[in-house]
């Protein structure tokens, strides 16, 4: 399993458990929302031309 895909397993983990992702002073964001925002920025990468690794075939 690439790192990318045990990533959105613990997020999705976390949110399906209402929990918090990050805290601070100033801040609160859940799993939910992270895991919205990781999408986010996937979606920008992909769209300027980043490869998807998980697409990506294994060097023999």
């Amino acid at each position: 399993m690439t790192f990318q895909n045990e990533l959105i397993k613990q997020l999705k983990s976390g949110a399906d458990r209402g929990l918090q992702a990050i805290q601070s002073a100033s801040k609160n964001l859940s799993y939910s929302e992270l895991l919205v925002e990781a999408n986010k920025v996937t979606t920008f990468l992909l769209n300027r031309g980043m490869e998807n690794q998980s697409n990506r075939s294994k060097p023999s």
